[in-house]
């Protein structure tokens, strides 16, 4: 059994950019670090809490999942909406899941801290889904933080065409036609494929008969062993140490990021704290 509350206040420090978070993160890095990521993105209403909430059993049967989910905010309380999330909390997996619903309170700096939360969620677990709220900027900034994303969409709507022209389909690397039950499944299928997805990364599924679910667990799996996701994860590695030094520096100097980008990308997190004690002692 996992420190619930402990994790749960580790959190929130993260998500306050509080110090004692940064040595956490410190602790936590590696250069594994994100490579147990998985980022499932796509239209609000086409059902990825359901997906999630049949498949996440899956990853738990072989070890401890973490499921950190980015919410839209209440309008006039800015609490998260957990739909799915509540009733899966009613399944007999609380030994190995962890589950974390995330305002996303329409701050610029929360795909930062849901980066950061994910770093440290690996660290405990051997799986991390993050799930995004919907359309949207923000979103589009979330799904670029995993070395694997899954574009979740639903038949009879139209999005596909709308999001594989978005920029999403480059950034995707899995796609889910969910609700498969419903008509118009293959021929949706077929038009991500001509619309240049790869025909075996993309499934259909359905949360009424888990169809597709096996699909779509060796369809990551498989994906982690390509050469293409270590180039992402490597991409990731330099956008974090970046995006760090970044936030240390009053000045976005890239030139002076050059010289010192060998120490900042062993472990940002290090970087950042030794950069912080400098401040205060100057």
């Amino acid at each position: 059994m996992f420190p619930r509350r402990e994790i749960a206040q580790r959190i929130s420090a993260i998500e306050n950019r509080e110090r004692e978070a940064f040595e956490a993160l410190a602790k936590a890095f590696s250069s594994r670090s994100l490579s147990s990521t998985v980022c499932f993105t796509g239209p609000g209403g086409v059902g990825k809490s359901s997906l999630l909430a049949n498949f996440a059993p899956r990853l738990v049967k072989k070890g401890r999942l973490a499921w950190l989910a980015c919410d839209p905010s209440s309008p006039v309380t800015g609490g998260s909406l957990l739909g799915d999330r509540i009733r899966m909390s009613g399944k007999d997996l609380s030994e190995s899941l962890f589950i974390r619903s995330l305002s996303t309170r329409g701050a610029r700096a929360f795909s930062r801290a849901v980066r950061d939360i994910a770093i440290y969620l690996e660290s405990l677990f051997d799986w991390v889904l993050v799930e995004t709220a919907g359309a949207g900027q923000t979103e589009s900034e979330i799904a670029e933080l995993s070395p694997v994303t899954v574009l979740v969409l639903q038949p009879e709507t139209g999005d596909e065409v709308q999001w594989m022209k978005s920029g999403l389909r480059e950034r995707s690397d899995i796609f889910v036609v969910n609700k498969s039950d419903l008509p118009g499944a293959e021929e949706m299928r077929r038009s991500l494929i001509d619309l240049g997805a790869r025909e075996d990364r993309v499934i259909l599924c359905s949360s009424k008969s888990s169809e597709g679910l096996e699909l779509l667990e060796n369809s990551i799996l498989a994906f982690r062993k390509e050469e293409g996701f270590r180039e992402k994860l490597r991409q990731l590695h330099y956008n974090l140490s970046f995006s760090l030094f970044r936030e240390s520096s009053e000045i976005e100097d890239a030139k002076r990021y050059s010289k010192l980008k060998a120490s900042w990308e062993k472990n940002p997190y290090q970087s950042f704290l030794a950069k912080a004690r400098g401040a205060r002692s100057a």
